[in-house]
């Protein structure tokens, strides 16, 4: 049992500190045990417990008397003086024993004795010196004094409530401490983030964050956030802008034989616009679930397959290995608004002629299932505008030739089409979305008031042609299609490739036989397709330059230009050690 501070008290005293708690307690006058009487001066407390004992000198067994009070309460500090032996009471002209409290590890002490009663440490079973049996042989004890048991009390209180104190700081430190942590290393406040996340999983996620969503995306934080990462890898790197506002960034691992043709590794840095009210989460936040997935514009297309680019070759890099080709990395402003002053101007540079590009790989699409999709071509863009001009005047009334009719003459003649090439899609299933034609209209423009006919309508129309098509006969017959709808009916291309180039997949090809042979050390399996959209690939393979088109995502649904679009951390990890085994199959073809 734990030991506590007895205190050795006269009865007179007692009962003085009794009456002061409001708890008076009657002194026994015979021994329960031997009936004989109790000397006066064997009456002790427990100062901790405030637990009253009567000791009987004859039999040396303890009378319980009760407690004077059964609740603690704090006192107030009572001023004392600290010394090295201990606190002073009193006068402090006061010496030795009789002056001193002296100070223990505790006050876990055996009953008092000496002049202001002093607490001495001791061990073993507490036990009481039987008094004299006369009076004149009585040994003189000196008694603490009631102000001295308070101050001792207050001395116990006040130790008490600084341990109590100590333990709730050391629990707000540990509080504060972690809370400091989390805000430091969650900076999306994403409670489900891990900590030790992969580092290439954080550069994809701060890659993610930066707002080069068009029509104003900042490009200028993208070329310093990449060419930061690529100095880091040790590549050579240099930014030319054929456009002051869309600077192209170009890295360089050079290689063993400089005078071979070289692998481009092409993405772009531009993501497409969002409806943000239509997202799980902000989609420039990069927040990763509970599952895994990171949502975010440009997760799939096409920000992840430039940090998989820089992060295989940092890991190529670092095992020592050594390509005999060299391989450039470009990052392309504005593929997603055409790549006119992206990839099609930088094509016509003098940078881009001193490169020497035999072969190249780009983006491609999400596959839903076990496979990855290579893209050995892609249809061609035609965005056409179309303008009606018509009568105008008051909307009461029936005017004859009006805007109106004659877009929906335009409108239903490409709607018919659109309807014709899906069910030739849907009924063959050996066809995919790339070996047929698409036409979407996708805005509207014209009109100035609700009541007032407008004198012009413009329609807007995406239109994807297979490179299986007569090119001639589709022109043709879009032409037509105008020309039903009114002779002033005016045709517009803001984009038209005519380009039918398709990039070998045939056994014997240099390129494609290194790209299908990593693809199987990996045991992936691959299916080639036309690319449904457009890439910047059309443009490298309208200057007869061989192109693939490849994203190593699989297991995960097409959601590019799409809401909620996301892409696995798992997957996005397992595409890095894939371009590890397919850019050194290139660079050593």
């Amino acid at each position: 049992m734990e030991n506590h501070p007895l205190v050795i008290v006269s009865k007179e005293v007692f009962l003085d500190q009794a009456s002061k708690f409001k708890r008076k307690k009657e002194i026994p006058e015979n021994c329960a045990f031997c009936d004989e009487i109790l000397h006066p001066f064997g009456i002790t407390f427990d100062v901790n417990k405030m637990d009253v004992h009567v000791w009987c000198h004859n039999c040396g067994k303890k009378n319980s008397c009760g407690t004077i009070r059964k609740k603690q309460f704090v006192l107030s500090s009572l001023p004392v003086e600290k010394r090295l032996v201990g606190y002073q009471f009193g006068n402090k002209s006061q010496g030795g024993p009789s002056g001193c409290l002296p100070v223990t590890k505790s006050f876990r002490s055996l009953p008092i004795l000496g002049k202001q009663s002093m607490l001495l440490q001791s061990e073993g079973k507490q036990s009481l010196p039987k008094p004299p049996e006369t009076e004149k042989s009585r040994p003189s004890f000196n008694r603490l004094t009631p102000k001295e048991i308070s101050r001792l009390m207050c001395l116990e209180a006040i130790r008490k409530k600084r341990e109590k104190l100590a333990v709730v700081r050391c629990q707000q430190f540990r509080f504060y401490f972690t809370s400091l942590v989390c805000l430091l290393v969650l900076p999306t406040f994403n409670c489900w983030v891990t900590i030790m996340e992969d580092p290439a999983v954080t550069l994809f996620r701060q890659y993610l964050r930066l707002k080069t969503v068009q029509p104003e995306p900042d490009y200028e934080a993208a070329i310093v956030f990449l060419r930061r990462i690529i100095e880091e890898i040790g590549l050579e790197h240099k930014t030319i802008a054929p456009d002051a506002k869309k600077p192209i960034l170009i890295a360089t691992w050079i290689g063993l034989d400089p005078s071979l043709p070289t692998i481009l590794l092409n993405s772009h840095t531009d993501v497409v616009p969002v409806y943000a009210d239509l997202w799980k989460h902000d989609p420039f936040e990069a927040i990763k679930d509970t599952d895994g997935k990171i949502y975010g514009r440009g997760t799939q297309d096409m920000k992840c397959v430039t940090i998989q680019y820089l992060e295989a070759i940092r890991n190529l890099k670092n095992q020592g290995i050594k390509l005999k080709r060299t391989i450039h990395l470009t990052f392309m402003p504005d593929e997603e608004i055409g790549g006119v002053l992206g990839m099609q101007a930088f094509l016509r540079s003098e940078e881009w002629k001193e490169m020497n590009v035999g072969f190249a790989l780009d983006e491609g699409l999400a596959n839903p299932i076990n496979e990855f999709t290579v893209f050995f071509g892609e249809r061609m863009p035609w965005w056409v505008k179309v303008s009606c001009p018509g009568n105008p005047g008051h909307g009461s009334r029936f005017i004859e030739g009006t805007a109106a009719e004659k877009l929906r003459t335009v409108i239903n003649r490409f709607l018919d089409f659109r309807q014709q090439e899906k069910n030739r899609l849907e009924a063959n299933p050996e066809l995919t979305l790339g070996d047929v034609t698409s036409v979407n209209l996708t805005k509207i423009e014209g009109g100035i008031q609700v009541n007032v006919v407008p004198s012009e309508l413009v329609a807007y129309f995406d239109i994807r042609v297979t490179p299986h098509a007569d090119l001639d006969d589709m022109l043709k017959q879009v032409y037509e299609w105008c020309k039903e709808a009114g002779d002033d009916v005016q045709i517009e291309f803001i984009q038209y490739m005519k380009d039918q180039t398709l990039t070998s997949i045939e056994p014997g090809n240099i390129w494609w036989d290194a790209f299908s042979s990593a693809c199987e050390s990996m045991k992936m399996k691959i299916k080639c397709e036309i690319f449904p959209a457009g890439t910047d690939c059309r443009f490298l393979r309208e200057i007869g330059l061989p192109a693939l088109g490849f994203s190593p995502i699989n297991l995960t649904p097409i959601l590019l230009h799409d809401h909620n679009e996301f892409i696995e951390e798992s997957v996005f990890l397992r595409g890095i050690p894939i371009y590890e085994a397919i850019i050194p199959a290139l660079g050593n073809a």
